[in-house]
C-alpha cells in the first residue's frame, strides 16, 4: 500500500510540474505573438491537461471541436440579435440548456465537447458585446488560443508523460478479471471476505472501458485490439451474473454432483487457469447435465448445472480475450460498450442550466453591473460543468473554495509581486509555485475540484499581458462576479428540481424494466453484450447512491437489478432457441409476451409453468433432438427464479447485504 501511495504521489508531482511548464510555455508563445488575451493559452493547457497521453489527445480533439462549435454559434447569435438583448439572452440560455442536455447524455470527452460548445458562446459573445462588428475576429482569436494551448500541452504530454497505454490497459484488465473471479468465488462459497466490493467491480467495468478508449487514442496497437478488451469485459459480467444466479439455485436439497463440480470450479477461478482447462471442466459439466437429463433429474438441478457451465464458458472467453490482447492477436471481435442514458436527468439539467443563465442575465440587465458580463459568463461555465457531475451541489463547494483561493493569490500577484518585475522569466517564477501546488491538488479526488477551479480561473484574475497595469476596481469587480456567478449556479442547481438519490435510483430501475419489455417485444434487437454493458453502467450508478438508503434496501434493490440482468440475458438466449427450434415457440412466446406487456408480477408463475411444459415435452423426445427443449426449460426456470427476486418475492442474498 505504501508503494502504491508513493507512486500516486510521484505521478501527481510529475503531472503538476509538466503542466505548469507547458502552461507557462503557452503563455510565452502568446506573448511573443502579441495576442490580446494571452491568458487563454495558459488556461487551455490546464483545461485539457490529463495524466496520460491517450486522455490528453482525446480531450484535446474534443476541446477544439467544442470551441469551434461555440465560436460559430456565438457569431450566429450576435448576427441574429445585435440590438435585442432580451432575445439574445433567451437564445443563449436555450443553447446552454441544450448543450447541458447533450453533456449529461454523453460520456467521456464527448460530454466535454458539449460543455465547451455551451460556454464558449458566452465567452466570445460577451467579449464582442461592446463592438459586435468584430465578433468574427474575436472568435478566431479565442480559437487561436485554444489551438496554442492544446498543441503545447499535447507536445509536453507526448514527451514527458510516463507509462505505456498498452501496459496500463493490460494491468486494468488483469485486475478486473481478478475481481470477477473473487466475486464469483464469494457467491459459490458464501465467503463475505474473499472478494472486493461489488461497487468496485462494476465501477471498474466502466473505468476499464473508458481507459481502453483513451489508450486507443494514443496507440494504434491498442486500437487494433480494443475488441478483446470489450469481449473480456462482457464475459466477466456474464460470469458474475451466472455465479449470482447459481448462488440462489444451490439450495440445501441440490444434487451433490452440482456441489462437487462447483468445488472443482473454485481453484480454476482462483488461479490463472487457461481457457482450455476451464472449457474442459465446462465439458464435464455438460456431460453431467446429459446424465442428469437421462436419469430424469429435477429441473432445479439442471438449471444449476446450466448456470455453472455458463460461468465456466464466460470465464474462459474472458481469459481468452485477455491472452489475445497481451499476445497482440489481430482481428479482434467487434463488441461495443453501451452506456445508460438518463434522459429525464439530462433534460432537468438542461432546464436548470437555462434557468440559471437567464436569471443571471436578468440580474445584469436590471442592476447594470459593470462586471455583469463576467458574472453571466461564470454562470454559463459553472452550469456547463455541473451538467456532467452526479453531485453538482457538492462539487460547487470545492469550486468556490478553489476560486476564493485564486482571488487571494491573484490579489497578491497583481498588487504586490508582479508590479516589481518587468520580464517574462520573473513572471513565470512568480506564477509557477501556485500553479504547481494546484496541479498536485488536481490529482487527488478530495481536492480535485479546488485545484481545477484554481488553475482555470486564476489566469483570468491575473490576466497577464505584455504591458500590465492592474485596475483595483476592475479586479475586485471581476473577483466578485466570479464568486457570485459560482454561488448563483450552485443555488439554482440546489433549489430547482434538486437531485435526489432515491429518485435517481427509481429512474434506473424503471429504465431497466422498460428495456426488459423491449427485449420481450423484439429480443433479436439486443445482443448479450449490449444488454450486459448497459446494465453494468446502471448498476454502477445504483451502487454510487447506495449510501443514501438503508443497507437492507440497497441489497434488495441490487438483487432486483441483478435479477433483471439475468432475465434479459435469458430472454435473448431463448430467442436464439426459438429461431433454431420453432416447435418450442408456444411456451417461450407466452413468456416473452408477458415481458413485453410489462406484467412482471405474473412473470414468475408464467415462466415456471412454461418451464414445466417444455421440460415435459422434452421428455417425450429422444436426445439430441430434445436438447433445445431442455435448454429452453432450464432458461425459463432461471427466469422464474430471477423474476421472483425482481418482483420482491425472494430474500436478498446475505452476501449482497454484507457488501
Amino acid at each position: 500500500m505504501a508503494s502504491v501511495l508513493s507512486a500516486v504521489r510521484g505521478l501527481g508531482r510529475s503531472f503538476a510540474l509538466r503542466t505548469t511548464i507547458a502552461s507557462l510555455t503557452a503563455l510565452y508563445i502568446a506573448f511573443s505573438l502579441h495576442l490580446d488575451s494571452p491568458m487563454w493559452a495558459g488556461t487551455t493547457v490546464w483545461i485539457v491537461a490529463q495524466s496520460n497521453r491517450g486522455m490528453s489527445l482525446s480531450k484535446s480533439r474534443y476541446r477544439i471541436l467544442g470551441t469551434a462549435t461555440g465560436a460559430v454559434v456565438s457569431i450566429a447569435l450576435l448576427a441574429a440579435f445585435p440590438q435585442e438583448p432580451g432575445l439574445f439572452f433567451l437564445s443563449l440560455a436555450l443553447w446552454l440548456g441544450l448543450c447541458s442536455v447533450v453533456a449529461t447524455a454523453q460520456r467521456n470527452f464527448r460530454s466535454y465537447a458539449a460543455v465547451l460548445a455551451g460556454y464558449t458562446v458566452a465567452i466570445v459573445a460577451f467579449d464582442a458585446v461592446a463592438d459586435p462588428t468584430h465578433v468574427f475576429d474575436i472568435a478566431i482569436s479565442r480559437a487561436s488560443y485554444v489551438v496554442i494551448g492544446t498543441v503545447v500541452e499535447a507536445v509536453f504530454t507526448a514527451i514527458l508523460a510516463p507509462g505505456s497505454p498498452e501496459l496500463e490497459v493490460r494491468q486494468l484488465l488483469e485486475s478486473y478479471l481478478d475481481d470477477a473471479a473473487k466475486l464469483s468465488i464469494g457467491f459459490l462459497t458464501a465467503d463475505q471476505t474473499a472478494y472486493p466490493t461489488l461497487h468496485r467491480f462494476f465501477s471498474s467495468a466502466v473505468h476499464l472501458e473508458r481507459s481502453a478508449h483513451y489508450a486507443a487514442a494514443a496507440s494504434k496497437e491498442v486500437r487494433s485490439r480494443l475488441g478483446y478488451v470489450h469481449a473480456s469485459s462482457v464475459g466477466s459480467l456474464v460470469q458474475l451474473a451466472a455465479a449470482q444466479s447459481l448462488h440462489r439455485l444451490m439450495r440445501p436439497g441440490i444434487d451433490d454432483n452440482v456441489r462437487v463440480l462447483a468445488t472443482r470450479t473454485i481453484p480454476l477461478l482462483n488461479a490463472e487457469a487457461s481457457s482450455r482447462s476451464l472449457l474442459d471442466l465446462a465439458d464435464d459439466v455438460r456431460a453431467q447435465l446429459v446424465r442428469e437429463v437421462t436419469n430424469g433429474t429435477a429441473l432445479e438441478t439442471l438449471a444449476a448445472l446450466d448456470r455453472l457451465r455458463q460461468l465456466l464458458i464466460e470465464r474462459a472467453e474472458a481469459r481468452a480475450g485477455q491472452v489475445s490482447f497481451v499476445q497482440a492477436h489481430r482481428s479482434a471481435p467487434k463488441v461495443r460498450y453501451r452506456f445508460h442514458v438518463d434522459w429525464v436527468g439530462a433534460w432537468l439539467n438542461g432546464i436548470r442550466a437555462a434557468t440559471a443563465v437567464f436569471l443571471s442575465a436578468v440580474i445584469w440587465i436590471t442592476t447594470a453591473w459593470p462586471a455583469g458580463a463576467g458574472f453571466v459568463s461564470t454562470v454559463c461555465i459553472v452550469c456547463s460543468l455541473f451538467a456532467t457531475h452526479s453531485r453538482p451541489v457538492i462539487a460547487s463547494v470545492g469550486l468556490v473554495k478553489g476560486t476564493f483561493c485564486a482571488c487571494i493569490v491573484a490579489m497578491l500577484c497583481n498588487f504586490v509581486l508582479i508590479p516589481r518585475v518587468s520580464d517574462f522569466p520573473l513572471l513565470a517564477l512568480i506564477l509557477a509555485p501556485f500553479l504547481f501546488a494546484a496541479g498536485k491538488a488536481m490529482q487527488h479526488p478530495r481536492t480535485a475540484p479546488l485545484g481545477i477551479s484554481f488553475n482555470i480561473f486564476v489566469w483570468g484574475l491575473i490576466d497577464p499581458q505584455n504591458a500590465m497595469r492592474t485596475n483595483e476596481v476592475a479586479f475586485f469587480n471581476g473577483s466578485m462576479s466570479l464568486l457570485l456567478g459560482m454561488i448563483c449556479g450552485g443555488f439554482v442547481f440546489a433549489l430547482l428540481f434538486p437531485i435526489r438519490p432515491l429518485i435517481v435510483r427509481r429512474r434506473l430501475a424503471e429504465a431497466a424494466s422498460r428495456d426488459l419489455a423491449r427485449i420481450g417485444r423484439a429480443p433479436g434487437s439486443y445482443s448479450v453484450g449490449i444488454w450486459y454493458t448497459r446494465m453494468a453502467d446502471r448498476l454502477t450508478s445504483q451502487l454510487e447512491t447506495g449510501a443514501d438508503v438503508p443497507p437492507e434496501t440497497a441489497a434488495t434493490e441490487f438483487d432486483a437489478m441483478m435479477a433483471i440482468l439475468t432475465l434479459g440475458e435469458a430472454a435473448i438466449r431463448l430467442n436464439d432457441i426459438l429461431e433454431h427450434t420453432p416447435a418450442t415457440s408456444r411456451p417461450i412466446k407466452a413468456v416473452l409476451a408477458c415481458m413485453a406487456r410489462s406484467k412482471f408480477s405474473r412473470l414468475p408463475a408464467m415462466s415456471a409453468l412454461a418451464a414445466r411444459r417444455l421440460f415435459q415435452q422434452a421428455g417425450t423426445i429422444p436426445l439430441p433432438e430434445s436438447r433445445d427443449f431442455y435448454r429452453g426449460a432450464v432458461l425459463l426456470h432461471v427466469m422464474a427464479d430471477a423474476a421472483a427476486v425482481q418482483r420482491g418475492a425472494g430474500c436478498p442474498s446475505p452476501l449482497l447485504a454484507a457488501a
